[in-house]
């Protein structure tokens, strides 16, 4: 029977340095501000991102797919009277910016 090989833990940020005391968050610290600058970079990063997929996870779902007539974009130019022949105002764009 082959004896098993235990590895020596390396200080690192290990699960059990995330228990949410006020040691344990100065314990992170320290070892963040040990990292070289490009790592500590990336690691603030991971954390933007981490947050922001948070934030999304908390936005309110919505029930199936939305109707194209209820999103917000829809009739943003219904004012706008040179928009109302679509073919047209090309024609006139077209010309203009290229005299064809």
């Amino acid at each position: 029977m082959q004896a098993e090989r235990t590895q020596p833990r390396t200080p690192c940020l290990a699960l059990d340095t995330l228990k949410g005391t006020r040691m344990d968050l100065e314990k992170m610290w320290r070892q963040l501000e040990a990292l070289p600058p490009e790592v500590q970079r990336q690691v603030a990063d991971f954390i933007a991102f981490l947050y922001a997929r948070s934030q999304r996870s908390r936005l309110p779902k919505r029930s199936g797919k939305s109707k194209l007539a209820e999103e917000p974009f829809v009739g943003l130019w219904e004012d706008r009277e040179d928009l109302r022949d679509s073919t047209t105002w090309v024609r006139h764009v077209r010309q203009r910016e290229w005299g064809s």
